[in-house]
């Protein structure tokens, strides 16, 4: 039989769903094989920024919802200005399955209040 391919090439390919093709057929499969080629060239980077402070019972909802996005060419950064090393901790997995994933902790500034944080996310992204 024949094998489907995605051929790279240059200029931008049009994304069709003209409701013929199905995930039984393949359709799914083949169209995030695309995406995943080609996303980057064709859609804008979205960062995602993510301050963090001490908790990580709402970091992970925050890292869980942005690494499930469909939306494939983001990067999450996450900024972190707690007092301990709990979110650090936390994220090593994340970090070491997700290459669009960037961590920072900030110098600790009194009464900030985590203006910093916000300010340095703003400049780490892209």
């Amino acid at each position: 039989g024949y094998k489907v391919a995605v051929t790279k090439q240059n200029d931008v390919w049009c994304i069709h769903d003209c409701g013929l093709v199905n995930v039984r057929n393949g359709y799914e499969e083949y169209r995030r094989v695309f995406l995943q080629e080609y996303s980057r060239e064709i859609f804008p980077l979205v960062s995602i920024l993510i301050p963090a402070y001490n908790q990580t019972k709402y970091l992970k909802e925050a890292i869980e919802s942005a690494i499930n996005q469909t939306y494939l060419n983001i990067e999450i950064i996450i900024g972190d200005d707690s007092t301990n090393d709990d979110v650090h901790e936390f994220l090593i997995p994340y970090l070491d399955n997700y290459k669009n994933l960037t961590y920072f902790k900030n110098e600790r500034k009194a009464m900030d209040y985590g203006a910093s944080n916000g300010e340095n996310l703003f400049k780490r992204s892209s």
